[in-house]
């Protein structure tokens, strides 16, 4: 467990506690305390501390010492001697040390995706589980609806057993993939099982490749982000690559104000009679994924070369983007974009 999750513990501790309570070091040194004043500075009682104990009382204060995973302990004390001060510091106490001991992997993975990881606890996680820090690897993040999530948790548990995973939200699941740059192998091997066994169609975010676990939180933060921009921008997909969000990354970012002036300097009119037609958008989506190329989209399509043809001279027509033009096509490109994300 990091350093910054003994100071959210510590601070939930301090508006339940109506007393002077301080965090410190095994040194003495005070990190937190309700009396900022304290904050760091060197307790005066620190030399007459039995560090033997885990629980003893000094002048007008309780002190008691919890383990961190580096084998150093760190001190917490209440202002207070009575019984009822006593017990309250013991059952603290206990609660610290079963939550830095029984941690599970899942937990630890969970924490290290959301918040990042210390160089303490990832010694922890390399000992505990065997996970050697200098791995290629990358967050798979799996947006699910939470009465999905039981199955598809007992899934991956029964299909990769030894792998790194761990549910992130009710709705959200990590799997941690070690790969190579070049490997596109996992992600697609896990959404078809989960539309093969489970009959459901998962989003999946690709986060980006990264050598280092400590890494890790960047690529899965990555993740996420793609998965909401892609149900944004890529409506008609499942799996989503931060590499294809440059664009409508700098769209995310612009104010809707902008956004709604360039999209009416684009002839907004006409293109929204383009986008309300469902044969002339799935053309128009065709037509990009295939570079523009017309055979392989009128094959894709199952239509005639012609055909194809005149629906891009339709598209012309309307909304005098030509998507032959590779200009004309960026340009179109962009107004769906801003189109899906103001609609």
């Amino acid at each position: 467990m990091n350093s910054n999750k003994i100071k959210r513990i510590f601070n939930k501790l301090k508006t339940i506690i109506d007393t002077e309570i301080t965090l410190m070091d095994e040194s003495g040194y005070i990190i937190e305390s309700t009396d900022n004043e304290k904050i760091g500075n060197y307790d005066n009682n620190f030399k007459n501390v039995d560090l033997r104990k885990n629980l003893c009382q000094i002048g007008d204060y309780t002190y008691y010492f919890f383990n961190f995973v580096d084998g150093k302990k760190n001190v917490f004390s209440i202002k207070g001697k009575s019984e009822e001060t006593k017990k309250l510091v013991e059952i603290i106490g206990i609660f610290l040390n079963a939550d830095f001991n029984d941690v599970s992997q899942s937990e630890l993975l969970r924490n290290l995706l959301i918040n990042g990881i210390e160089d303490g606890d990832l010694e922890h996680l390399n000992k505990k589980f065997y996970i050697k820090p200098q791995t290629t690897m990358r967050a798979l993040v799996i947006e699910v609806k939470e009465n999905v999530m039981k199955e598809l948790e007992n899934l991956i548990c029964h299909i990769y057993p030894n792998e790194l995973y761990t549910k992130i939200s009710n709705n959200l699941f990590c799997f941690v993939e070690k790969c190579s740059k070049d490997n596109d192998q996992y992600f697609i091997q896990i959404y078809d099982a989960i539309y093969s066994e489970l009959f459901y169609e998962p989003k999946i975010g690709v986060g980006t490749v990264v050598d280092n676990i400590k890494d890790l939180s960047t690529s899965y933060k990555k993740a996420v982000k793609s998965i909401k921009l892609g149900k944004l921008f890529f409506q008609d997909r499942n799996i989503y690559y931060c590499k294809d969000f440059g664009l409508p990354t700098l769209i995310n970012n612009m104010d809707i104000k902008s956004l709604e002036e360039l999209y009416k300097d684009m002839n907004y009119n006409n293109i929204d009679e383009i986008l309300s037609d469902s044969e002339l958008v799935t053309t128009a989506i065709k037509f990009f994924q295939n570079n523009l190329n017309i055979s392989v989209t009128a094959k894709q399509l199952f239509i005639h070369r012609n055909t194809l043809i005149y629906r891009l001279n339709k598209i012309l027509k309307i909304s005098g983007y030509d998507l032959r033009v590779f200009e004309d096509s960026i340009n179109f490109k962009v107004a769906m974009f801003i189109h899906n994300y103001i609609k």
